[in-house]
C-alpha cells in the first residue's frame, strides 16, 4: 500500500480537520481487511500486515494529526508491546507542537 502525505493536509484519505466519524472510518478502511491485529485499537490505531501503524489524534472532534510507523529493526523485543521503537512521520495541523495557547492567541505560560 502506498501513502500520498500532503503536510499538513494529511495522509491518503486522512485529511487534518475532517471529523472525528470521517477520520475513524477513513482510519478503518486502511486496515486490511484479511488480516486484522489484536492490537488494533479503532478510533486510535491501526497496525498493517507489513507492521505499519496507522495513528490518529482528535482534538474537539477533529483529526489533529495523523502517524504513520513501524517497529525499528533495532528494537530488541519487538513483541513487547511497550517500549516500542518507531521509524515514524507525522502529519499534523500548523502549530501541533506550539502549545496551548490563551483566549487572546498568545502562548501559554
Amino acid at each position: 500500500m502506498h501513502f500520498e502525505l500532503v503536510p499538513p493536509t494529511g495522509i491518503g484519505p486522512l485529511r487534518i480537520g475532517m471529523p472525528r466519524h470521517e477520520a475513524n472510518t477513513a482510519l478503518l478502511s486502511l486496515r486490511a481487511p484479511s488480516t486484522t491485529s489484536p492490537s488494533d485499537r479503532p478510533g486510535r490505531h491501526v497496525f498493517r500486515p507489513s507492521g505499519l501503524m496507522i495513528s490518529i489524534s482528535c482534538v474537539r472532534d477533529r483529526l489533529e494529526s495523523v502517524e504513520l510507523g513501524r517497529p525499528s529493526s533495532t528494537d530488541d523485543t519487538p513483541e513487547d508491546e511497550q517500549g516500542h521503537y518507531f521509524n515514524s512521520v507525522l502529519v499534523a495541523r500548523p502549530g501541533y507542537y506550539d502549545g496551548p495557547t490563551t483566549p487572546q492567541g498568545r502562548t501559554a505560560p
